[in-house]
């Protein structure tokens, strides 16, 4: 397990993976806890452990924006946190999306019959946190490497007791760039690597009636491409007239002043990328979601993914 705490730079092979004989691969990065550190250590020796796996990472409490918060955190505290968090005010910006968090956020009933809600609070800000952590090393080893080299075929967001076939995932996703273009693309459930595209093993649709918003559920997984992690990983100015493509949606969405946001706008700064932005914001005291609405969030506002297709057989 390479912790994120720990960790100096990404590794491009591992002990497993066999970069000559495969065309993809995948890196994961597993959300646990110093509590049950033996879960994150199962995963690397069974599951994780197989060829295709890059890099097989751990996030804990000590990877939280406050590493104390699981210490110092009351049970109190935490439902006057879940109250605070279901109040209008809550936000710095009122729309229909951030009532839908503030509406759905745990209730203080629901949280007094889990058994340690104090680390459900500190956890909520750990997945996307890290996630933002990991790919500031991916973003430096671009500068290195390249994007191809650097970057995974695809990047699995899991949590420590989650388990991952990954024979089943390795036939669902294109494994060569080479047969996808000559393949069918109507018979692509996932499209080659380089397309940018997150899916997750659950997905989550809120009420259409209130927002129309969808967010990946809990330990079933997310999954990154290649193209989509180039796109969270790429800075963006957007105080420049010349901005194009994916730049230029990003930074229509962040000099809007009348884009529905969750209250991000006001901590972007010169040449800040959303994975940057995801990361600030979950370290901030704005911070009132549950970890999934966060990346659900970045991932659907920001066009960091094109549609992904459910065939059903998953």
């Amino acid at each position: 397990v390479q912790f994120i705490k720990d960790l100096l730079e990404i590794k491009m092979t591992s002990s497993f993976y066999k970069k000559e004989s495969k065309s993809t691969s995948f890196d994961v990065l597993s959300i646990g806890s110093i509590s049950q550190i033996d879960l994150l250590h199962a995963q690397s020796n069974t599951w994780a452990s197989h060829p295709s796996v890059r890099n097989f990472y751990g996030a804990t409490e000590s990877d939280d924006p406050d590493p104390t918060c699981h210490q110092r955190l009351t049970p109190d505290e935490v439902y006057d946190r879940s109250k605070h968090c279901r109040n209008k005010n809550a936000y710095k910006v009122r729309n229909n999306l951030v009532s839908g968090f503030g509406s759905h956020y745990a209730l203080p009933q629901w949280l007094k019959k889990k058994a340690n809600p104090v680390g459900w609070m500190c956890a909520q800000r750990r997945p996307p946190f890290a996630l933002g952590k990991l790919l500031r090393f991916y973003r430096e080893a671009t500068k290195i490497h390249g994007s191809h080299d650097a970057l995974p075929s695809y990047l699995i967001l899991t949590d420590d007791d989650t388990y991952v076939d990954l024979e089943i995932l390795e036939k669902k996703v294109i494994m060569d760039i080479a047969a996808a273009n000559a393949s069918n693309p109507s018979l692509m459930v996932i499209p080659s690597y380089d397309t940018p595209v997150v899916f997750a093993g659950c997905l989550v649709r809120m009420p259409n009636e209130q927002v129309n918003f969808t967010f990946p559920f809990g330990g079933f997984g997310q999954f990154f491409s290649k193209g989509a992690l180039r796109r969270m990983i790429q800075p963006l100015y957007c105080n420049n007239t010349a901005l194009t493509g994916f730049e230029e949606e990003a930074c229509e969405r962040i000099n809007d002043p009348n884009a529905i946001t969750i209250g991000e706008r006001s901590m972007y700064k010169h040449g800040m990328s959303i994975s940057d932005l995801m990361e600030v914001y979950a370290a901030s005291d704005n911070f009132c979601a549950h970890s999934d609405w966060l990346t659900g969030y970045f991932v659907n506002f920001y066009n960091i993914s094109r549609h992904a297709v459910d065939d059903g057989v998953w």
